[in-house]
């Protein structure tokens, strides 16, 4: 984490990281569900793909999981 916040940044880099953030969605299980279910009511489809973008394999597993309990709590859209 220390390396990380030391980084130098370039304007590019700024750039790119601001476009993420901008679009990403993050919280809690039950926020990043509600975040997911208004972006597709608003693009208007009916599948989205959820892309979890850490290194740890134990950490991404648990994302996707605790994600899914979140969806498992609310009955699917008719």
């Amino acid at each position: 984490a220390e390396e990380a916040e030391a980084h130098p940044w370039t304007p590019a880099e700024r750039e790119r990281v601001a476009a993420m953030r901008a679009t990403a969605l993050a919280g809690t299980p039950d926020r990043v569900r509600d975040g997911i279910a208004r972006l597709a009511v608003d693009l208007g489809v009916q599948e989205v793909a959820v892309l979890t973008p850490c290194h740890d394999a134990d950490a991404r597993r648990r994302s996707v999981t605790l994600l899914a309990e979140a969806f498992a709590q609310v009955p699917a859209a008719a």
